[in-house]
């Protein structure tokens, strides 16, 4: 028991020495200090002068065990660098504190923990009570069972020879006493059988082992492997290792956050198997074995169904004679990224749409009137199609401006423009030129279908009411068509004589249709 006790205080201190400030550190050292604790109580009570003397010493070593379960599992959490009951951890762990410190309480009352110390020939020793066998026992061996399932599985995981190491070194030092443990006060009571306290004889060996673990694989001390681990481990960009036919062997946190996937769903599966599409194909392979690093765009394939837009960048692993083992593939999320980049085309669209756009009368302005007419003249001349212009302006505006208000003005503007574009088609261009002026493009429209679309506009004019105004409204028009046989030198020739024909519709009583001609012109 002094063994046990010498051999587990002395580690404790030997584990903080190395690094006193490392959580993995402290809670290992914790946890050999209350086995210490508890094999000096243990020592004390295998000398008890009577049995009341042996209980004492029994209820004095509570701690030293009752306590083990809650630190154990806080030392695998920070060794592992895992959250074992995810969101809840620390609610959980801290609720089995609890549960340690009612067990320890519960130790001083007759008949749970134990019925009675009894003598043997090595000491006493106790018999289990209810609250020990059906409460104690159980918690014990499912805590430690699931801290081992953790060990073994990140053990498992292991990417070096000496993190395998490790990992099996600590599994061993947990369940050499914790077997002890076992056989002494819960396979032999329970088949009648009597034997020294096991568990802490046994920890003297897990010492021996874990102080192996820590001068020959440096366990609990900041390696390079466990520096990548961490990095690995707390990455915000999700990280996958493929072996050379492109499977996964190991993926951080980050990618099983990313995708909902666990551990158990990303491992072995096929990279392209995770994504939408097969992207990890040949052609990517011939250059990784060229280049050594490809970067692309993928799709994740989520639990859920939701594709995932990522930056991947991935790059060959190779051994000492140069050979492709495997591949290692960096993630980014790009979603932000995406969702960001289409509001930025979206704003670029709308201020686009409102540099071309009458903010009034909502049809085109006269810088897209421009661009539009150009395009149509240089299409015209190449090609050989006609194509005709209309200017419309609103007869008497100002008049009514004066009388009526710039409010029933701008209503007015609003309805002749709502007009215009509901009876033209949707390949026309209508725009407000300037004040109460408007001017169309009618792509390969012949003169003489351009006076009747244009006279059909009259009509639609002339059908609108004025709100609270005392006259009809009325507009007039101008017509000029592009002949590709004619020489017509620009756009704002054509522009002009439509100008011109709207002119001489006012000259000649206003609500008219008038078209330019040659022979009229000369």
């Amino acid at each position: 028991m002094l063994a046990g006790f010498a051999a587990n205080a002395l580690f404790g201190f030997f584990v903080l020495s190395r690094d006193g400030k490392a959580a993995a550190n402290r809670l290992y050292a914790a946890f050999t200090f209350l086995v210490a604790w508890w094999a000096l109580a243990k020592f004390a009570l295998s000398y008890g002068a009577d049995p009341q003397e042996a209980l004492f010493w029994y209820r004095l070593s509570g701690p030293g065990w009752l306590l083990l379960p809650p630190v154990y599992l806080q030392f695998v959490g920070a060794y592992t660098r895992r959250r074992l009951f995810g969101a809840a951890t620390g609610r959980v762990i801290a609720a089995i504190y609890v549960v340690g410190a009612a067990l320890c309480v519960s130790a001083w009352v007759d008949g749970l923990i134990v019925e009675r110390m009894l003598p043997t020939s090595w000491g006493f020793t106790h018999e289990p009570g209810p609250v020990y066998r059906f409460v104690f026992a159980p918690y014990l061996l499912v805590l430690f069972g699931y801290g081992l399932y953790h060990l073994v599985a990140f053990t498992a995981r292991a990417t070096t020879r000496d993190d395998r190491m490790r990992g099996i070194l600590v599994v061993s030092g947990i369940l050499i006493p914790l077997i002890g443990g076992g056989l002494t006060n819960m396979i032999l009571p329970a088949i009648g059988l009597r034997a020294p306290e096991l568990a802490i004889p046994f920890t003297t060996a897990s010492a021996g082992v874990m102080a192996f673990a820590v001068i020959r694989y440096r366990f609990l001390s900041l390696t390079v492997e466990f520096a990548a681990g961490t990095i690995i481990a707390t990455m915000p960009d999700a990280l996958l290792v493929l072996d050379g036919k492109g499977a996964v062997t190991l993926a951080n946190p980050a990618m099983a956050s990313l995708t909902g996937l666990s551990d158990g769903d990303l491992a072995g599966t096929g990279f392209n198997d995770l994504c939408h599409g097969s992207p990890f194909d040949d052609d990517v392979r011939r250059r990784l074995d060229a280049e050594g690093v490809v970067r692309l765009e993928v799709e994740f394939a989520a639990r859920d169904g939701a594709r995932i837009p990522v930056a991947l960048s991935m790059s060959t692993l190779r051994d000492r004679r140069g050979a492709t083992v495997g591949y290692v593939c960096v993630a980014k999320d790009i979603r932000e990224l995406r969702d960001l980049i289409a509001r930025i085309e979206e704003a670029k669209r709308e201020l686009e749409r409102i540099a071309i756009t009458d903010p009034l009368t909502g049809t085109f302005n006269r810088r897209y009137l421009g661009v539009r007419l150009r395009e149509e003249f240089l299409r015209g001349v190449r090609y050989g199609v006609s194509f005709s212009v209309v200017v419309a302006d609103i007869d008497r505006f100002k008049d009514m401006n004066d009388t009526q208000g710039h409010s029933a003005g701008d209503d007015l503007l609003r309805g002749v423009a709502a007009t215009f574009q509901r009876e033209v088609r949707s390949s026309d261009v209508v725009t407000r030129y300037g004040g109460d002026e408007f001017v169309l493009i009618l792509p390969e429209t012949s003169a003489a279908i351009a006076e009747e679309i244009a006279d059909r506009l009259r009509e639609a004019v002339e059908s609108l009411a004025a709100a609270g105004a005392a006259r009809p409204v009325s507009a007039s028009f101008g017509v000029a068509a592009f002949d590709p046989g004619a020489a017509t030198d620009c756009e704002e020739t054509l522009l002009r004589r439509a100008d011109a024909a709207l002119y001489e519709s006012k000259r000649l009583g206003r609500n008219r249709v008038t078209c330019w001609r040659a022979s009229a012109a000369s």
